[in-house]
């Protein structure tokens, strides 16, 4: 069985690969949806719906035997609108999805020096005024010039892992939250100064240990993706992805 997924979800797709099998990735930088569709002929395909397309819907639509999966991360209405217009509640639509990358954190390593605080820049936060005292190591990497002493330039995708693992705090949230804690370093959502001097002066071992514990009961890609093979009635593929979490515990 051929699962087919949308580029920024190929974190769903990696404990489907880790048991053996084999998943492809939609990603139209590199090659057509028609052209992937008809290269890879998938027989279960997750869909971000931000990503939807009417290509997209063409090729869902000429093949009624595909199941399908729609990843709604952003409560984008409009395509869930014209999911149903297309195809009423023939395929589910996930809604809320938020887990850690439970495999990729665990091949992390301290490939950077040891920081005190990383920033990964989303374009909304003022770095006006943005200083630490001395004593503590700042990193923030944006595609984009940041005129702040903290800057340090671009970082690649495959390294943004590597990243949290050597910070003891990342600025982070959603699913690099979780990532960010599975790598043991502590998410932050914003950079008030005495909020963020409060937690460096702290010892965060133990609110670490707890949010992992959380996501590892329930919030990691393999539960995610057990749930979405369960939800198209794979009942036993979900049972043979659920009991690799075992590898990682």
């Amino acid at each position: 069985m051929k699962l087919l997924v949308d580029h920024s979800l190929i974190s769903l797709a990696l404990p489907y690969t880790a048991i053996g099998n084999k998943s492809f990735v939609h990603d139209r930088n590199i090659m057509t949806t028609f052209d992937t569709f008809d290269k890879i002929q998938p027989d279960v395909y997750f869909c971000n719906l931000d990503k939807l397309t009417n290509a997209t819907l063409l090729n869902i639509k000429e093949r009624p035997h595909l199941k399908v999966i729609f990843i709604n991360e952003n409560s984008n209405e409009d395509k869930i609108n014209a999911v149903k217009s297309e195809f009423g509640n023939l395929y589910p639509i996930i809604n809320d999805v938020i887990y850690g990358d439970i495999i990729s954190c665990k091949k992390a390593k301290k490939a950077y020096p040891e920081c005190d605080l990383s920033i990964l820049d989303q374009g909304v936060l003022n770095y006006k005024n943005f200083t630490l005292p001395l004593k503590y190591k700042v990193r923030i990497f944006s595609s984009s010039l940041i005129a702040n002493n903290y800057y340090c330039g671009t970082i690649s995708s495959a390294n943004i892992l590597n990243l949290y693992k050597s910070s003891k705090m990342t600025y982070a949230t959603g699913n690099n939250a979780m990532n960010a804690i599975l790598c043991d370093s502590y998410p932050v959502d914003n950079v008030n100064i005495e909020f963020l001097l409060s937690k460096l002066n702290s010892n965060l071992s133990k609110e670490i240990a707890e949010k992992r514990k959380e996501i590892m009961n329930g919030k990691t890609n393999i539960h995610i993706c057990s749930q979405l093979f369960q939800e198209i009635g794979e009942s036993d593929l979900s049972k043979q992805i659920l009991n690799k979490l075992e590898d990682f515990v």
